[in-house]
């Protein structure tokens, strides 16, 4: 009992703070603790498992192997209304989903967990924005709130920004004239790979560029030019090799031309 309610308690608190791959994990493991007779605690835990896996899964996963008999054979029984607004939920009936929480608004109330079935239903709205990406390019909030069945294309556009905000989309919305645009979240990382690579490459001319430019200038044929062109630079350099300028190779050059 111990062991069960730690799961429990532990899968409650990280659903309190939305880390729902967490939730899932303890809440999966509270419903797969031996047991030769189902509890309250258990069935509760298996509510929560319900929920998490649509949340994180988009379905309703079956009971794990290591579960119990006795969990395998009656659990269910047990949440009739969460098997039934799961099973919405994985085949993507929407509006039976809307009609199910309806329905059962007073066990899901009773239950405490109408918070979690309300995430549930934003979380398939997000999973049905999603899916658009994949047959459309472009697509109006009023298209998008209609596919989704939100109430109106103000609620399209929040969902967006929220998804956009949380980097669970690659979009953009055009104020003006209410379009959307999805962008390939693969094809943009790879766009950026590209730049950076290209900028490294470039760096690296760069410095390879700025070597040739030292050694051209510290050459002495070069310096013999200079000197040549510019009597001026002449006193210059003498003035450099007198206050001590000059290092390694480039003081000698300048010491022998000089002197010639």
């Amino acid at each position: 009992r111990d062991l069960l309610l730690y799961y429990y308690y532990s899968s409650m608190i990280w659903i309190g703070l939305k880390m729902w791959d967490k939730a899932y994990e303890f809440s999966q493991t509270a419903i797969t603790v031996p047991c030769s007779a189902l509890s309250a605690i258990m069935v509760e835990a298996f509510k929560k498992f319900v929920i998490a896996s649509l949340i994180t899964r988009g379905k309703m996963d079956a009971l794990p192997k290591q579960c119990s008999p006795i969990v395998q054979r009656h659990i269910k029984k047990y949440a009739p209304e969460y098997v039934e607004f799961a099973t919405a939920y994985t085949k993507r009936e929407g509006d039976k989903m809307e009609e199910l929480v309806t329905k059962h608004s007073e066990v899901f109330l009773q239950d405490h967990n109408m918070g979690i079935i309300d995430q549930a239903m934003k979380k398939y709205m997000q999973q049905a924005i999603q899916r658009l990406t994949s047959t459309y390019l472009t697509l109006s909030l009023s298209d998008i709130a209609a596919n989704v069945r939100l109430a109106s294309p103000k609620h399209a556009e929040e969902i967006l920004l929220t998804m956009i905000q949380s980097g669970e989309l690659a979009a953009c919305i055009n104020q003006k004239d209410g379009m959307v645009s999805f962008t390939d979240t693969t094809n943009a990382t790879a766009l950026m790979d590209s730049v950076e690579e290209e900028i490294e490459a470039t760096q690296k001319i760069v410095q390879r560029l700025e070597a040739m430019d030292e050694d051209i200038q510290t050459s002495r044929e070069y310096l013999t030019k200079q000197i040549l062109r510019d009597p001026h630079l002449r006193d210059e350099l003498e003035q450099v090799i007198r206050s001590g300028g000059g290092k390694g190779k480039v003081r000698g050059i300048l010491e022998n031309l000089l002197k010639g």
